[in-house]
């Protein structure tokens, strides 16, 4: 499936969204300024479930996303 992630410069943590990000997804001011944002195709349906039911543990959701970030364009 298609996510849209995008990395905050200031934490490098990686946020996911079915959707496309718009103004309204980012931090407002400054802080969100300088995300890079990517597509992954490359996401398993299930995987993502299991993120949005929160069946999985922080740890397990960031390392989900790196791996997806890694395999964004």
């Amino acid at each position: 499936m298609r996510v849209w992630l995008a990395k905050d410069p200031e934490t490098e943590r990686i946020t996911a969204s079915e959707t496309e990000f718009d103004e309204g997804n980012l931090p407002r001011g400054r802080r969100g300024q300088g995300w890079e944002i990517r597509v992954a195709d490359n996401v398993h349906s299930g995987d993502w479930d299991d993120v949005m039911a929160a069946r999985v543990k922080g740890d397990v959701v960031d390392a989900l996303h790196r791996l997806w970030w890694a395999g964004a364009e």
